[in-house]
């Protein structure tokens, strides 16, 4: 199924699913906004099918809430585990396993109510793992890094979808919400514990560098992604615009750094490291 074909069953799904129709916001805003979050939902799901590999990798999805990455990788043919502890999550899954095993085989997809640091079980065991607007969230982030990088096999992938952590209005909205408070301890119901949670702990792409480089990972595949505001974007002009913003940030480092919403990149072993050679 390729991303366009999903995206449009995508938005039929979400005139049944208020939860969902809430989160993404596509039913809301006008054709303009319509076409500004189009971008930037298949620009990530294009950025993560690219960097996925062959069908036959095993995937983590770690922190996939309603699952979208997941089914769309399964109706591709991979097999995807998807984990979260986030708990209005759950009731949903089930409904969209029923509703997209309508247009092909979702098996691969397994989905699960569990805390990365309670899953020991998967060491040496993903090809690739996605992280797709989770990795703000993972604290301590320095252990969840090399509990991620341990799960990976020889040869194996962190792919990274996040919020540029330097976009000055990003930066500004988020102090303006949570001050200076980044990290908060929040409790499980389904779990039954207290957890850790960055709280929308953005980061610019240096120190993602460096919190990877700490676990002999290193950092490549960058991509920059949103630039351009709601008011630019329509049907006409959307083929236009998407190919104008990749252009951009390869030739505005500015730009690039201060005025994107997104970055995606890929964590490998680091060539020479022990898990690298094994």
């Amino acid at each position: 199924m390729t991303i366009h074909e999903f995206f449009d069953h995508f938005v039929e799904e979400l005139k049944h699913a208020p939860a969902m129709a809430g989160y993404y916001r596509f039913l809301e805003g006008g054709s303009r906004r319509f076409y500004f979050r189009k971008n930037y939902f298949c620009r990530r799901l294009a950025y993560a099918a690219a960097h996925v590999g062959p069908a036959q990798h095993v995937v983590w999805d770690c922190g996939c809430g309603f699952g979208t990455t997941g089914l769309f990788l399964a109706l591709n043919g991979y097999t995807v585990l998807g984990t979260t502890v986030e708990s209005e999550y759950d009731d949903v899954i089930p409904e969209r396993l029923a509703y997209w095993s309508r247009f092909g085989d979702v098996s691969g997809f397994q989905y699960a109510h569990k805390d990365l640091f309670d899953a020991a079980e998967c060491d040496a065991q993903y090809d690739r793992i996605i992280v797709q607007d989770t990795l703000h969230h993972l604290e301590p982030i320095d252990e969840a890094v090399l509990r991620l990088r341990r799960a990976l096999k020889p040869r194996g992938a962190i792919v990274a979808i996040e919020e540029n952590g330097a976009n000055i209005m990003q930066r500004l909205r988020l102090f303006m919400r949570r001050g200076t408070r980044r990290v908060v301890t929040v409790y499980d119901e389904t779990l039954r514990k207290d957890i850790l949670l960055g709280n929308e702990n953005i980061r610019r792409l240096f120190e993602w560098r460096r919190i990877f480089e700490q676990q002999q990972l290193e950092v490549e595949e960058v991509e920059y992604i949103r630039l351009f505001l709601p008011y630019r974007w329509s049907e006409a002009a959307y083929p236009a615009l998407q190919e104008r913003e990749q252009q951009v940030w390869r030739s505005s480092p500015f730009l690039r750094e201060y005025a994107y919403v997104g970055v995606n990149f890929v964590a490998r072993e680091r060539k020479g490291s022990v898990a690298a050679q094994s």
